[in-house]
């Protein structure tokens, strides 16, 4: 599962489609990912999603916009959101800060 996260996160990926991926219910699925891993699918998902748009943000130029859709987000304000909650900062202060300590 982390593998396939890894080559598809910027694709619409639900619980639902790792669990049919590998054939197994979705609520041990879950259960299984979050024993392992220590988290949720969703909240791994997540972080990886930001955590990939956070080096996007140091190392590019790219709009938030392109950002957002590179890392699997419809919308900049939803990823926004969701930037802001993981780091703190919102995706725009943040490319600031980084490119500030370079």
């Amino acid at each position: 599962m982390l593998y396939y996260i890894s080559q598809n996160y910027s694709n619409p990926i639900t619980v639902a489609n790792l669990a049919a991926i590998v054939h197994i219910d979705r609520t041990y699925l879950h259960r299984l990912f979050t024993k392992q891993v220590g988290r949720s699918p969703q909240a791994y998902l997540k972080q990886y999603r930001i955590d990939q748009a956070g080096q996007l943000l140091r190392e590019t130029d790219y709009p938030i916009q392109v950002v957002a859709r590179a890392v699997g987000y419809e919308n900049q304000f939803s990823f926004s959101k969701a930037f802001s909650s993981l780091m703190g900062l919102a995706p725009s202060a943040y490319r600031e800060k980084h490119r500030a300590t370079k």
